[in-house]
């Protein structure tokens, strides 16, 4: 299975000497893990909805930028489940690390011991979320798709059209009967396509573009676009 996790730290050193560290638990664990390191927090948030972490490895103290502490919080309003690990040099810091529901708190410099308790939760975590799948049972042929996944589907005729992270899946359904199978991240923004909100990048009265490397756009009908704009502003 395999795991992916991130690094916010502007250190380059700290932050190149955490994932050495991941990548040895790794190879003691025979587990695949993919460090994806960032070292300013724009950079991290946007790719935060579309690189799916299995756990985040946060600095506190970050340079002309909100803190650690800042950024665990928005984490939270949309994903209350996600391992997060504080790192920092000041200790004193510490208690304050539980109200974000922080796994652990790594005072620099960082040691194996400490990255090996939180790469188990974070292993844990990745598990769980592969039960979180669209199941397609098409001639004969069993598919399952991590919701986390799926960009959006898009009705062709009786066919849906589910637009993935790697590929475009089609099979038989109705669109009303596959909106009541979603998690409540999925809103139907027309006629047509229900889209999966953290991938939006862009909203307004003339349409979406999605966060995804073609920058698609997407039809909003004014019917639907209340409910979408009301989602997303309560993400912030």
């Amino acid at each position: 299975m395999d795991i992916n996790v991130a690094i916010l730290e502007d250190d380059a050193v700290l932050n190149d000497t955490l994932k050495d560290l991941i990548y040895e638990w790794g190879v003691r664990n025979n587990s695949v893990v993919f460090v994806h390191q960032f070292f300013a927090a724009e950079a991290f948030y946007y790719r935060l909805d579309d690189l799916f972490f299995d756990g985040i490895f946060i600095d506190i103290q970050l340079p002309h930028e909100e803190n650690g502490m800042q950024i665990a919080s928005k984490i939270r309003k949309n994903n209350r489940m996600i391992p997060i690990a504080f790192v920092t040099g000041y200790p004193e810091y510490a208690l304050r690390g539980y109200d974000v529901g922080a796994i652990k708190y790594i005072v620099k410099p960082a040691q194996y011991g400490d990255v090996e308790s939180c790469m188990e939760k974070m292993r844990s975590y990745a598990m769980t979320k592969q039960d979180d799948c669209l199941v397609i049972y098409e001639k004969g042929r069993l598919t399952n798709i991590p919701f986390h996944s799926i960009y959006y589907f898009s009705s062709n005729s009786h066919y849906i059209d589910v637009h993935t992270t790697a590929a475009v899946v089609s099979y038989y359904k109705r669109m009303s009967d596959l909106e009541k199978e979603l998690p409540d991240y999925f809103k139907r923004c027309h006629r047509s396509i229900i889209v999966n909100i953290h991938f939006i990048y862009l909203c307004s009265n003339k349409g979406i573009v999605l966060r995804d490397q073609k920058a698609s756009r997407l039809p909003v009908s004014q019917k639907y676009a209340p409910e979408i704009m009301r989602t997303l502003i309560n993400k912030i």
